[in-house]
């Protein structure tokens, strides 16, 4: 099986259908035709390096980039041209866009900008025309030929969780000062269970109170889908132990961040995001958290459903 293919498979089996922005020409800044410009988001976020030592794989915190991301529907392409981090300077277009439930991934084959040892890339986005905020997360290996990560030791994956503002939401976006709200969403990242390394789509819950400035939350359920070599092909498998983490909002309540992050209740790790919306109907973020055994990054979105 060629590394293509493989690749193309591990995307497929771990249920994921191709987003960043896919389906974004609907509006009037949409790249449908004629002189219109494609749409264009911002985004900032976390980083995270997994490194292989031939049976497991250790993450450590990275320097986060932010990103302009542009959509080409027509050529089906995404373009992200990064700053600050370890992609400052850089641009990456991912060819194969391809959507479905509010999940899209991009970058099979193809894709340009890729230095050094990096082989292949990915980016994997929970996006929806109707939301006023995305996430979602690229990955960028460093495998050897005909290999696929993790692999032999030495093999290593970049990951960049990135979330913001949709460029298709033409509202305002506000927040309330005394309220106390709830949120359901989904995450989409990349991670080990200690020793099955790959996607890790989870479930996340938030309670922000504005009055106080506190945020509290929760990763469950957070699978793993992960190469099989002797199967050829993606193998769901152990789930990571729940995450749970609380922090603080900025002064004007827009954004939020916070250092007490841990996984079943030990480890590190940290988180940022934002609402977004009027009167802070959803919230989008990055968050990185490891034991030093499992470990888990990525991005979230979340709508609000207070009871």
């Amino acid at each position: 099986m060629g590394f293509g293919q493989a690749r193309a498979r591990l995307l497929a089996g771990a249920g994921l259908a191709a987003l960043m922005l896919s389906g974004c020409a609907t509006t009037g800044t949409g790249s449908g035709g004629g002189d219109e410009e494609p749409p264009v988001a911002q985004a900032g976020g976390l980083a995270a390096t997994g490194t292989s030592d031939g049976s497991n794989v250790e993450f450590v915190a990275g320097a986060g980039s932010s990103a302009t991301i542009s959509l080409d529907d027509e050529n089906d392409t995404v373009t992200m041209a990064f700053s600050d981090g370890g992609l400052d300077g850089r641009t990456i277009i991912f060819e194969g866009i391809d959507g479905n439930n509010g999940k899209v991934t991009a970058g099979l084959d193809g894709q340009t900008g890729l230095q050094g040892d990096e082989n292949f890339g990915t980016v994997t986005a929970l996006f929806d025309e109707a939301n006023a905020s995305f996430a979602g997360v690229v990955e960028l290996y460093r495998e050897e030929e005909g290999d696929i990560f993790p692999g032999d030791a030495g093999t290593a994956i970049d990951v960049y969780a990135l979330y913001g503002a949709s460029p298709v939401y033409t509202g305002e976006h506000t927040v309330p000062q005394d309220d106390q709200a709830t949120y359901a969403g989904s995450f989409q990242g990349y991670g080990t269970n200690g020793t099955e390394t790959g996607s890790t789509p989870a479930s996340i819950e938030i309670v922000a109170d504005f009055g106080s400035g506190g945020v509290t939350g929760s990763l469950t359920n957070i699978e793993t889908y992960y190469w099989d070599a002797q199967e050829q092909g993606i193998v769901k498998g152990q789930n990571i132990d729940d995450v749970a983490f609380e922090g603080t909002m900025s002064q004007d309540k827009r954004t939020y961040a916070g250092t007490n992050v841990t996984i079943g209740g030990e480890g590190s790790g940290s988180f940022e995001g934002a609402f977004y919306g009027l009167d802070a109907a959803e919230t989008a973020g990055a968050l990185f958290a490891t034991d030093g055994t499992s470990s888990v990054i990525g991005g979230f979105q979340a709508d609000r459903n207070d009871p």
